[in-house]
């Protein structure tokens, strides 16, 4: 035996390959005591952090506000002595040097005396310094800080006389702490403000923290305890568990030698236990009762297994004799059966004979008024077919007509698209002669701008010639006003070519389409002509077929009226056949009646040897399903036996199951069932 770790039940070696026991045995947190332990374990921990956290907190707050409350008591006092000397002082450096014993002593005596950092000041209602350690009197606390001017506004908050919590910082720190004063106005001038400060945390709760390190030492404490009462808590819980799953491990492999486990008390485990001592000794007594029962029951299958093997050998000799005894009988119930089927057969014959005959005669006569319809629709078909053949030969000849037509069409507008392509080229050789109408338009206007600016500068120097240069200046206005009319003309016929250029477009544009047109309807001409040519090329087949068509329709007649007139002969001889049928059918009615008469004395025979030979067959089938049932009987019996032997018994032998007659009650119905399967057959 050997433990896989703190907590794990004992095991017994098992085979390298379950991976899964090795696991089990190698974590503790996979057992049901593993699980316990930490679910108490836990439920432990967090019970004693609430508890601890919840109680140092209570114990913080109660601390700090006793603290306060002490700082408030002496800065009373502290008022009380310090009020004289401020009534005594004529100025505020007298002030000074006067109270600076009084607030050194205290602040040595009370706060340096327990290593606290607190001390005593005055300030005004306006926030300037009266006394402060490390200050100098007249600074403006206000303006010497963001603390500073927090602490003046914590101060208004209570009106200059209360408790206030606010952050300070002091030089050369890095973070800031928090800190609370107490604020009392002097009672014989109330513009000053007597405050005594302290740091919450590094003051107040300095002298708390042994009772944080006793709780935490308690707490750590109490934690180990519930570890160990877990851990014995646990173990007493499974142990009954681990005896009971060993038990029920063997019992799997079919081992039932296990001990009772014979717990006590009066939980749910005992109760358990008991219940499983229960089931193992039913187990036990039931498989015992099993097994002896199944070894009765093998001995009890062989003796019936050779009981009806006996009988079966006896049924089949009866069985052999009956059906040589039938063999005669069922012989000639054979014959006189084929006899009468031989019979019934022919007498069926005729009857379909007959019934042909008459239907192939009112076959004849239908046939023989269809082909005469036949004849008169082949003679009106021969009649519509010279009809299509002659509508066939006009509309060749209309299809030559449109064919020729249409090639003339073709042509036509073959001459229409050259003629156009002409026009075309025509018009867009015009634009371009526009074109160049507007170049020289452009040039002429050109000149007449040059010839006005010339006419303008003979102006200018005929006006600085001054009465020399008048005459020129006449001929200079006249020049101009020439010039002007030019370009009003080239204007003018450049509007007009702008105009003749874009309705030549235009003509170009519609004669493009008419060409685009033209072309359509050239192509389409020839589709046309393609169309009528094949046409033309059908109608020749349909007239040629049309043709063919009128010819057999003639021969077709020809055959039907000789058809008609075989069938007329062949109507007569079906008349004959039907005559000589009626005799046969009743012929044959009169030897079938005979014939059945023989048949039914065969038939009661045959009838007679076949219940003899059923009963013989009944009984050979029952002891053949008894010798079938003894078989399948020692099967289950070898099958149980087999079960039973997977169970590890401590079985006494049954005196019984050995002696000769041990299985006389099993056997006794078996032997005489034979017995009088026997007699009923003899």
């Amino acid at each position: 035996m050997k433990r896989g770790g703190w907590g794990c039940m004992p095991t017994r070696r098992r085979p390298m390959h379950d991976n899964g026991e090795k696991r089990g045995r190698r974590s503790m947190f996979r057992s049901l005591r593993g699980r316990l332990m930490i679910s108490f374990i836990g439920i432990a921990l967090m019970v004693m952090v609430v508890t601890v956290w919840t109680n140092l907190t209570l114990a913080r707050r109660a601390y700090l506000d006793l603290a306060v409350r002490d700082i408030a008591y002496m800065t009373d006092q502290l008022v009380q002595i310090v009020d004289p000397v401020a009534r005594r002082s004529p100025n505020v450096q007298e002030f000074y040097q006067n109270v600076d014993p009084y607030m050194r002593a205290m602040q040595e005596n009370y706060f340096r005396k327990w290593g606290m950092t607190g001390y005593p000041f005055i300030l005004d209602r306006n926030g300037i310094v009266i006394y402060a350690p490390g200050w100098e009197p007249g600074i403006d606390t206000k303006r010497a800080g963001e603390y500073g001017r927090r602490q003046y506004e914590k101060l208004q908050s209570v009106n200059f006389n209360g408790t206030i919590f606010y952050t300070w910082k002091d030089p050369g720190e890095k973070h800031e702490r928090d800190k609370f004063a107490v604020a009392r106005p002097l009672p014989s001038n109330p513009n000053w403000i007597l405050l005594v400060s302290a740091y919450t945390k590094d003051d107040l709760l300095l002298a708390f923290k042994p009772i944080e390190r006793l709780s935490i030492v308690i707490a750590i404490i109490a934690v180990v305890l519930a570890i160990v009462w877990s851990a014995v808590l646990s173990s007493r819980l499974t142990l009954p568990l681990r005896r009971l799953g060993e038990a029920l491990k063997r019992i799997s492999q079919g081992d039932l030698r296990v001990d009772r486990l014979n717990l006590r008390g009066r939980d749910e485990l005992t109760q358990m236990g008991r219940a499983f001592d229960e089931m193992v000794d039913q187990l036990r007594h039931m498989l015992g009762r099993i097994h002896r029962a199944s070894e009765r029951l093998t001995k009890n299958s062989t003796d019936l297994s050779g009981a009806s093997n006996q009988a079966a050998e006896a049924t089949t000799q009866i069985s052999l004799a009956m059906q040589q005894v039938a063999a005669g009988a069922g012989e000639q119930s054979r014959s006189a059966e084929l006899t009468v089927n031989a019979v019934e057969e022919l007498r069926a014959a005729i009857s379909q004979i007959v019934e042909g005959a008459q239907r192939q005669r009112e076959h004849v006569h239908h046939v023989a008024e269809t082909l005469q319809k036949t004849s008169v629709d082949a003679n009106t078909t021969a009649r519509a077919a010279d009809a299509v053949g002659e509508a066939a030969l006009r509309t060749l000849e209309l299809a030559e007509t449109g064919g020729q037509a249409v090639d003339r069409t073709v042509r036509a507008m073959n001459n229409i698209h050259r003629a156009t392509s002409e026009v075309a080229g025509n018009v867009r050789q015009l634009g371009r002669e526009s074109q160049r109408i507007g170049e020289i338009i452009q040039l002429i206007n050109d000149i007449a701008e040059q010839t006005n600016l010339l006419a303008l500068n003979a102006a200018i120097e005929a006006a600085r010639a001054g009465d020399h240069g008048k005459g020129f200046a006449v001929v200079a206005e006249e020049v101009r006003k020439l010039a002007e009319r030019a370009r009003q003309a080239t204007e003018e016929i450049a509007s007009l070519v702008s105009t003749i250029q874009k309705g030549v477009e235009d003509v170009v544009g519609a004669i493009d389409r008419m060409v685009g047109e033209v072309e359509e309807g050239a192509n389409l001409a020839g589709e046309t002509g393609k169309a009528l040519n094949d046409i033309l090329v059908a109608m020749k087949q349909t007239n040629e077929k049309v043709t063919v068509i009128r010819q057999n329709v003639e021969n077709l007649s020809g055959h039907i009226t000789e058809i008609v007139n075989l069938m007329g002969d062949l109507s007569q001889v079906t008349e004959e056949n039907t005559a000589a049928a009626d005799r046969m059918t009743s012929l044959s009615n009169r030897v079938a009646k005979s014939i059945e008469q023989v048949a039914a004395v065969a038939e009661e025979t045959a009838a007679s040897i076949e219940e003899i030979n059923a009963s013989s067959e009944d009984v050979n089938h029952a002891v053949k399903a008894m010798n079938e049932s003894a078989q399948s009987l020692h099967k289950m019996a070898e099958e149980l036996a087999g079960l039973v032997k997977q169970f590890q018994l401590d079985i006494e032998a049954d005196p019984k199951a050995g002696q000769p007659g041990g299985a006389t009650e099993e056997t006794a119905a078996p032997h005489g069932m034979v017995a009088a399967g026997a007699s009923r057959v003899s």
